[in-house]
């Protein structure tokens, strides 16, 4: 089942993704990044579980949200027809044990966010929502862990703990309680979309320039800069390194993505995306994905695109 909403990147991890191939990073920064990336990917291993669930239920996942002004993000939200479930996916690996309700790494005795706390203020956050908009169905809330390998010790008994074998009976279960949603359940789901908050952008955001930046097309498998087209009317860009395959048009928008979410100042033309790919296009051709794509503003000789 396709879920409501379709889980994206966050912008903090995009920004980081980018200056990860760009740039050097601190120590700091690469783990921030390395953290960002790993949760992202436990949250995608949550998604390749809830798209079995049936049509009596509303997936809306990545919901970033407000209540009372503060910033808050579900990782998944499932509406069903008597109740409305958060999930919120943990990527943790390697060995963790509780000393109560605080999680700690094993092998240091590091403190980590106690996760049920967490879970509190989601679900807090998540009733406050619903009731603003008018909605007073329950709200249950999970914590998943989705590592298969993580090991979790003294883990007290929590029916909203869920480790990663056990989240296909879970969903099992969810599934086989399901019941015909109604207009009103796809108006909660529609309003909830309707209220996504901007992220905050990261405090420590790595320090550039346009200048700082090397230029060129990385590859979306592996990060490594394309050196070269096969040739030069190839529709298809192959990564030297892994040999993975992207579509022309396809890199040149995610590339032009890129430079607008970088320098969202800086404005949008054929030369400055040449410049910015390194060369590896021609103008001719970074014109024509522009004008098939963006919109254009101005005249001929000073054409920008939005």
């Amino acid at each position: 089942m396709l879920a409501y909403k379709e889980r994206g990147k966050s912008y903090n991890l995009l920004m980081m993704e980018s200056l990860s191939i760009r740039m050097e990073l601190t120590l700091k920064q690469q783990y921030y990044y390395r953290n960002l990336l790993r949760g992202y990917k436990g949250e995608c291993k949550l998604d390749q579980v809830t798209v079995r669930l049936n049509g009596n239920f509303l997936v809306l996942n990545d919901l970033p949200l407000l209540a009372e002004g503060r910033y808050f993000q579900i990782d998944t939200l499932i509406i069903g027809a008597k109740s409305v479930s958060v999930y919120e996916a943990k990527n943790y690996g390697g060995e963790y044990i509780f000393k109560g309700e605080d999680l700690f790494v094993a092998r240091t005795n590091k403190l980590i966010h106690t996760p049920f706390n967490q879970l509190d203020r989601l679900l807090i956050c998540t009733r406050q929502v619903l009731a603003e908009l008018g909605f007073h169905l329950p709200v249950n809330g999970f914590v998943a862990f989705m590592d298969p390998d993580m090991c979790l010790y003294q883990a007290p008994y929590r029916p909203e703990l869920l480790l990663s074998c056990k989240l296909d009976k879970h969903f099992a279960n969810v599934a086989s309680n399901g019941a015909p949603l109604s207009s009103r359940h796809q108006e909660l789901a529609f309003q909830l979309c309707e209220r996504i908050a901007p992220e905050p952008p990261y405090k420590d955001l790595p320090k550039y320039t346009y200048a700082s930046l090397t230029k060129g097309v990385p590859c979306a498998e592996c990060g490594s800069f394309i050196g070269a087209l096969p040739v030069a009317r190839s529709r298809q860009c192959t990564c030297e390194k892994c040999g993975h395959q992207e579509p022309v048009v396809k890199v040149l928008c995610r590339v032009i993505e890129e430079y607008r979410r970088l320098f969202p100042d800086n404005q949008i033309t054929t030369t400055a995306i040449y410049d910015w790919c390194g060369g590896l296009f021609t103008k001719k051709r970074i014109r024509r994905v522009l004008e098939s794509y963006f919109q254009a503003v101005g005249t001929n000789r000073l054409m920008t695109y939005i």
